[in-house]
């Protein structure tokens, strides 16, 4: 007999949130009340360090996609830990990093071009057997009102915005 099968499995849920163009509204005017600024190891525009607090309003806001995803993932009960708000301009990208050890993150599209925008680019934990290269994984579909979450520990960038429109996501932690 011979066999075949994956030793690991990272799962990435990816949704559309529903009543979308409601709940954009209401993630727009969070994200315009925030500070932003870049910091010397990023080169997108960020709120992550401003004072603003904006777990409940975004868990409120979420909630309904958020629970689907719990069904997903297989946990229950996820509450938002952090957010914050990314703006990306022409040239700007986020660095390779992740999000820690342990939990999931999530990431809400929120001014996005599907034409001229390009998504999250994941990297798998381990390198390619065959040439030794790191693996990576772009999402599919991805477009205004997607949704990802994913565990924590995946390290992830993105691309330069090769686009003059801004591109705005939201960034969170359970």
């Amino acid at each position: 007999m011979i066999e075949s099968y994956a030793m690991f499995h990272i799962s990435l849920v990816r949704s559309d949130v529903k009543d979308w163009q409601e709940k954009k509204k209401k993630l727009l005017n969070l994200a315009n009340s925030g500070k932003f600024d870049m910091k010397s190891n990023e080169f997108v525009l960020s709120d992550f360090f401003g004072k603003v607090d904006y777990r409940a309003q975004i868990q409120e806001i979420l909630e309904e996609d958020i629970k689907q995803s719990e069904l997903l993932i297989g946990e229950g009960d996820l509450k938002i830990s952090n957010a914050w708000f990314e703006k990306s301009r022409k040239g700007m990208s986020h660095q390779i990093h992740n999000h820690g050890a342990l939990g999931y993150s999530g990431i809400c599209y929120i001014q996005y071009d599907k034409k001229e925008h390009t998504p999250v680019q994941f990297v798998a934990p381990y390198n390619s057997a065959k040439h030794g290269q790191s693996i990576h994984y772009q999402p599919h579909d991805v477009r205004e009102g997607t949704l990802l979450i994913f565990p924590s520990f995946v390290h992830h960038f993105t691309l330069p915005n090769q686009s003059n429109k801004e591109r705005i996501c939201l960034s969170f932690n359970f």
